[in-house]
């Protein structure tokens, strides 16, 4: 049976730095499971792959993305069911949001990367109106 891909418009996690980025890129959706390029600069580092979401992962990430915003406590991780990759946002007593994350891919020389940087609160309504807005969960 032939899946035809929803695409959908990128979505960019706002920070005040230009070193510091997070960009889901041409995100494609085949039902449950989200595909889409991965774009991350930390500090000098910069790593481009796909990445992979489904939809369990994804409305809880957004549940705790709105409660980290209007709580300012608790942690918010996006991921798949199988492999390591994944995006972890943390807020911090400060005020302060930690963006981390594992990014693994397999190939003639397998690579992987962890990253992360810091940026403050006000990325997380942004991100999660954007994240309801295309992905249409909202």
């Amino acid at each position: 049976m032939l899946k035809i891909l929803q695409t959908y418009n990128d979505i960019i996690l706002k920070t005040n730095h230009d070193t510091n980025n997070l960009e889901f890129r041409d995100i494609e959706n085949s039902g449950t499971d989200y595909l889409c390029n991965l774009v991350v600069k930390s500090q000098g580092f910069e790593a481009r792959c796909r990445f992979e979401f489904n939809d369990e992962f994804l409305e809880k990430f957004l549940i705790d993305l709105k409660h980290m915003d209007e709580k300012f406590e608790g942690k918010a991780i996006l991921r798949a069911y199988f492999g390591d990759n994944h995006i972890t946002l943390e807020i911090h007593n400060t005020g302060s949001v930690e963006v981390s994350g594992f990014l693994e891919i397999f190939g003639e020389c397998d690579q992987s990367i962890n990253f992360c940087f810091l940026t403050d609160q006000t990325v997380l309504k942004s991100l999660t109106e954007d994240f309801y807005r295309y992905l249409k969960f909202g």
